[in-house]
């Protein structure tokens, strides 16, 4: 039949698709595991930044407080002497 098409039905594969379908559902799980994996990640390394600079403004509120209730000349001690600046 030269020059005519002729049609005898669905081409099919010579593979089966049911593979396909098993590669493709694979690959949406690991791709999904990933992106969960690199949220948990991002919100760990989020929380850990902003509870370490809450401990460090809690620190420091804590000393200002704690400076603010002695006498004005036991603010100015001079570290490791164990003796009062006056000077200041």
């Amino acid at each position: 039949m030269i020059g005519r098409a002729s049609f005898d039905g669905p081409v099919t594969p010579s593979y089966p698709r049911v593979m396909e379908q098993q590669y493709v559902t694979l690959l949406a799980g690991l791709a999904g595991a990933l992106i969960g994996a690199a949220a948990s990640i991002a919100t760990v390394t989020v929380q850990a930044y902003y509870q370490a600079r809450r401990e460090r403004m809690r620190v420091a509120v804590e000393a200002g407080s704690k400076t603010s209730r002695l006498p004005w000349s036991c603010r100015h001690v001079i570290p490791g002497h164990g003796r009062f600046n006056f000077s200041r």
